[in-house]
């Protein structure tokens, strides 16, 4: 680079000074920008150039010295938008939005009118502050100014109203492009992606490949997140196929990052670990990514080894990475290695007050049972919001504290925080466990005041569950009746009630309507199903029904279904097919089959099978005591038969 020394003309020195401080900003080298502000100080440059200032308060601001900039742009004695610009720019990249908007508002009343660089600058601090009604404002003066048509412009919009979840508008202004580009569409396809709405990303990217763009790495990342969230594998391993062949992954870590993603969250952990033993940086947020997809597919012990490997291996937990094990602990119960994690926690210097720690803390407490430790968890947080209030909530109300979990209801709206339909979802299913009919009933008129069970299935099925728990069966039948996508899980909440009361009748023609809807039975409505079959005495319905639901529906028969069979052979005196079946089940090691096993032998009076079950059911747990209530039963039968039949000879 030549010297200040070899330029004699003033343009061309501050052309060369405005190139360089470019360089600065790009390779973020802010100590070479310093020397090169102190080099123009010692020229005119800055009082006569208005480039060189504006490069100057640019490459501050990328640099990330943006009160450097801002005394830089004070100091200026000529300024244009272009400095404007400069100074916003650098507000925006930095995540300083409201500075970038304040600056854009002061432009202005300075008599200085925003371009199209203004526009993009601002509207993409907008998107960052999610601040949809101050981007619309700024849409309006674009539309004002003419500048629609600028493809810069325009994908700034569209990614403002995307990054806010106004999809529709999103849209629309993709629509109304006079000009595309690959940036246009990524645009779009993210903003589908990050709200949710994968199939519209999906169909997107099918539009955008017909219309012959390429994709480019970001398009990849965004899909990727898609089918993440749908669990579309199949072209999920396509995007994979074409980000090897495009050979991204080798310079992305963004991109492999959002490969192990997608495996992980698909439950492919063979997949995703492959993807791990390859990444050539891993980092924390490597690790976080695994740990939180075996927490969110319910894998507590195998979350808790890789949080302990991790370690291990030298990468030191982060937030995110102790609020997954925490959940870890909640989802296996383990109060103790909960405790050690807290502890750990401390030690690391974490807050335990931070509002993602602390929740988690909260949760954890909570489905561990220790509702002291869970309500002094959420009692430290400082700030607090719906999913701290839930976490609460649910605690107490897994527990069947209904009064605790509805005083915290209450608290909760008190602190101008609106119940979600997690929480309402978890106080109705508090209420069935404990039949608090009256206190549902009163729950349910605040769910249709805040209109939190329309499109909600899983709450709407807790109502319906909640309705059966406590007999009123006709209001369980009147929400289910509601519920505009009824899935098998509704239809087994109302079964599960029919069959707790006794309907069983009525039951077995719901079940048939149910199938004639096109609906197939899970493994749950199958024991119902079979229990009633049972309860009624129905034997040969109950026989074909075992046989049919493994061979037409594929749902192999667990434990329970095997248990339910065998004592509805044994009620009605088929020792034999008791026996047969027991020698078949492939998982006989069962306490509660061979209790079964043995109340059908105490029923029809049998003493040497009896104690070859009772024999059997002490090998799994000689400490049982109904294993020896019903052998006890057995031979109480025999004598008094015994001394019958004496009294009878005598």
């Amino acid at each position: 680079m030549n010297t200040i020394s070899d330029f004699k003309d003033d343009t061309c020195a501050a052309i060369s000074f405005a190139e360089s401080l470019k360089v600065c900003a790009k390779n973020n080298d802010l100590q070479r920008g310093t020397e090169l502000h102190a080099k123009i100080l010692k020229t005119a440059l800055l009082e006569t150039n208005v480039i060189v200032g504006s490069a100057l308060v640019s490459m501050y601001a990328k640099c990330g010295a943006l009160w450097k900039a801002q005394e830089v742009f004070n100091e200026l004695s000529d300024i244009n938008v272009v400095s404007w610009n400069a100074l916003i720019g650098g507000y925006a990249q930095c995540g300083c939005s409201e500075s970038a908007l304040r600056c854009y508002k002061q432009m202005q009343f300075e008599g200085f009118s925003p371009d199209a660089v203004t526009f993009v600058c601002t509207l993409n601090a907008c998107g960052s502050m999610k601040d949809s009604e101050k981007g619309e404002e700024i849409h309006a003066q674009v539309i004002k100014d003419s500048l629609l048509g600028n493809v810069f412009v325009g994908n700034a919009l569209l990614d403002m109203y995307a990054k806010c979840g106004l999809l529709t508008k999103a849209q629309r202004v993709f629509d109304e492009l006079p000009v595309r580009d690959t940036i246009s569409w990524n645009a779009l396809i993210f903003g589908y992606a990050q709200h949710g709405y994968s199939k519209e990303a999906l169909f997107s990217f099918s539009q955008m490949q017909t219309e012959q763009f390429s994709p480019n790495d970001v398009t990849f990342i965004s899909l990727l997140k898609a089918c993440a969230s749908t669990g579309d594998l199949d072209v999920g391993r396509w995007i994979h196929a074409q980000i090897v062949k495009m050979g991204i992954t080798e310079h992305n870590t963004l991109a492999a990052y959002a490969l192990l993603d997608m495996y992980a969250k698909c439950g492919l952990f063979c997949d995703a670990l492959a993807i791990f033993a390859k990444l050539a940086d891993c980092d924390v947020v490597a690790w976080n990514i695994l740990v939180s997809a075996y927490v969110q597919h319910e894998y507590g012990e195998w979350a808790l080894k890789l949080f302990d490997q991790m370690q291990l291996d030298g990468f030191s937990p982060d937030t995110v990475t102790f609020a997954c094990a925490l959940k870890a602990c909640g989802i296996r119960g383990m109060a103790n290695k909960g405790q050690c994690i807290h502890a750990q926690i401390i030690k690391s210097g974490l807050p335990e007050n931070d509002l993602f720690v602390g929740t988690a803390l909260v949760d954890m407490y909570g489905k561990c049972g220790l509702l002291s430790k869970c309500q002094k968890a959420f009692d430290d947080i400082i700030i607090r919001d719906a999913v701290t209030w839930n976490s609460l909530i649910d605690g107490y109300a897994q527990h069947a504290h209904i009064t605790e979990a509805l005083i915290c209801y209450e608290e909760m709206q008190n602190e101008s925080i609106l119940p979600s339909p997690i929480t309402f979802t978890s106080i109705v299913k508090a209420c069935g466990t404990v039949g608090a009919a009256c206190k549902g009933q009163s729950i349910h008129s605040d769910i249709v005041k805040y209109g939190a069970a329309e499109n909600n299935t899983i709450l709407a099925t807790a109502l319906v569950d909640m309705y059966a728990s406590c007999g009123m069966l006709s209001d369980a039948h009147y929400v289910f009746g509601k519920i505009s996508s009824q899935d098998v899980v509704s239809w087994s909440a109302l079964l599960a009630g029919y069959a707790q009361f006794g309907q069983d009748k009525l039951l077995l023609n719901l079940y048939c309507e149910m199938l004639s809807q096109g609906k197939l039975p899970n493994p749950i409505i199958c024991s119902i199903v079979l229990n009633t079959y049972r309860h009624i005495g129905l034997l040969d319905e109950g026989q074909l029904f075992f046989e049919m639901f493994s061979m037409y529906y594929g749902i192999y028969p667990t434990i329970e279904h095997f248990a339910c069979i065998v004592d509805l052979f044994g009620r009605a005196g088929h020792i034999e097919m008791v026996l047969a079946l027991v020698q078949e089940i492939p998982l006989a090691a069962n306490l509660m089959l061979w209790q079964t096993v043995l109340s059908a032998f105490q029923k029809w009076e049998s003493t040497k099978l009896g104690r070859w079950a009772f024999e059997h059911a002490l090998e799994l747990d000689n400490e049982n005591p109904k294993t020896y209530v019903s052998f006890r039963n057995i031979h109480a039968v025999q004598q008094e038969q015994f001394r019958g039949n004496n009294v009878m000879n005598f």
